[in-house]
């Protein structure tokens, strides 16, 4: 999947790509198209989740803290 924008040029940003298993594979190491040449931007993506009754804190994070109180008991 890429992302386009047009102004005076355009440029195609690589995002990611799908795996064969279906998962989403981030596209870090494939250059900016502008005006259909590479350019020597390369985009860094990442990605997070989040819990819909937790849109503002991080899936990850709040797994990671929640784990840990578990492990103390």
């Amino acid at each position: 999947m890429n992302a386009t924008f047009r102004a005076n040029q355009e440029a195609i940003i690589p995002l990611f790509k799908v795996g064969e298993n279906g998962n989403i594979i981030i596209n870090n190491n494939k250059p900016v198209m502008i005006n259909g040449k590479p350019s020597d931007i390369i985009p860094n993506t990442h990605h997070s989740y989040f819990f819909d009754q937790r849109p503002n804190d991080d899936a990850i994070e709040l797994s990671k803290s929640y784990f840990d109180k578990l492990k103390v008991l």
